[in-house]
């Protein structure tokens, strides 16, 4: 099968086709421009006839003559003015040199329509947050103390594996100690699974009795209620922290306004986390045996 011979084409060959296609219309568009490239020399009055007529209304006419932008020696002396009334505390001289510029400037509305639309918008924002207090308030003032027939108040904790039940009731100082702590007299005591505080995490390090203790530092109660509880299952960290949730809810419900201090600490959100399963064909529930090629 033969080869078709390519023609080249250029921009001369475009341009004699188009003049063929339209016939005289290129001799009359040529006729133009060169009628139109006399124009640009002066008539026989000797006025010019290039371009477009000059507008009536010269420079000193137009609107946006009117109000030229400042220099740059003006907004300098502008903003050295301003940080010369702030470093002196001068609120009224602010004020006027904001009047100042903003009467000069066009199209800006008066400063006294902007200072009273800012500060309707502070007076909006304020009323809506003293109304929603109010009704936080009205909430919390509903929530009534739920207590059992011994005056205690229950609740449970869980954290990863670890579950824990927890009693609160107020201190009685003058109820005596169990036998084991020598029938001393004593307030604020706390006991996880027959054991004082100290003792329930004999190896664990302090932060997992702060933990225990934290509703109490955050209502500023410490020493005023009576903590036992039972934990099972999990590691030291796991229960300490559980038996933390179950303090905050049992202390929330033994006395209502101390919930928003707890729910601001975050006390009374059940920590979801726990370790992820195992994955067939890994070697934990991320991490890959070792690829060979070969």
């Amino acid at each position: 099968m033969g080869s078709c011979p390519r023609r080249s084409f250029s921009a001369s060959s475009f341009a004699s086709a188009a003049r063929k296609k339209s016939g005289d219309g290129g001799e009359e568009e040529a006729a133009g421009r060169g009628r139109r490239g006399k124009g640009t020399g002066h008539g026989d009055d000797g006025s010019s006839s290039s371009g477009s007529a000059p507008s009536a209304s010269g420079p000193e006419e137009d609107a946006s003559w009117s109000n030229p932008m400042p220099s740059l020696e003006a907004i300098d002396d502008f903003l050295d003015e301003w940080g010369r009334l702030l470093d002196e505390g001068d609120a009224a001289g602010v004020l006027k040199l904001l009047e100042e510029r903003t009467a000069a400037a066009p199209g800006l509305p008066p400063l006294d329509e902007v200072w009273a639309s800012a500060t309707a918008a502070d007076d909006e924002r304020a009323a809506r947050r003293a109304h929603e207090t109010a009704a936080q308030l009205e909430q919390a003032s509903r929530r009534l103390r739920l207590v059992d027939a011994q005056g205690r108040s229950y609740a449970t904790g869980r954290r990863k594996e670890a579950v824990a039940r927890v009693w609160l009731r107020p201190a009685a100082a003058s109820a005596p100690a169990p036998a084991s702590e020598g029938g001393a007299v004593a307030a604020g005591r706390v006991w996880i699974n027959g054991a004082p505080l100290d003792a329930a995490f004999p190896s664990a390090p302090t932060s997992r009795a702060a933990d225990v203790l934290a509703p109490f530092v955050v209502t500023r109660t410490v020493g005023d209620f009576d903590v036992r509880a039972t934990v099972a299952g999990g590691g030291p960290t796991g229960q300490a922290q559980a038996v933390r949730l179950g303090v905050a809810r049992a202390l929330q419900l033994w006395a209502p306004e101390a919930r928003p201090a707890l729910k601001a600490a975050g006390l009374l959100t059940r920590d979801s986390r726990s370790v992820e399963r195992k994955k067939p064909g890994r070697a934990k529930a991320r991490k890959a045996f070792q690829w060979v090629k070969r």
